[in-house]
């Protein structure tokens, strides 16, 4: 049995998008669409928010954009292991 651990795909970031800003007491209208989102990246953003707060969706929004910008995922085909 294998198991794939891929990024959320839009409804699903939605749905912790707006689950964290429930936890913040923040709220928005906004659909949530940005890619390559993982729930590590929410987790990262709320627990992060202990120092540096939090005041907007768009904040989180940003931020959250900025966490996949870390990601260098254009640059994503360094190989990891054994070279021959």
């Amino acid at each position: 049995m294998k198991l794939k651990f891929d990024y959320l795909i839009p409804k699903q970031a939605d749905v912790l998008f707006k689950k964290y800003l429930k936890e913040l007491n923040l709220s928005s209208n906004q659909i949530l669409n940005i890619s390559y989102l993982t729930p590590g990246d929410f987790m990262a953003m709320y627990r992060s928010s202990r120092f540096r707060p939090i005041k907007s969706d768009k904040d989180f929004i940003d931020r959250l954009y900025n966490e996949v910008e870390l990601k260098n995922i254009d640059n994503n085909s360094q190989t990891v292991g054994f070279l021959e």
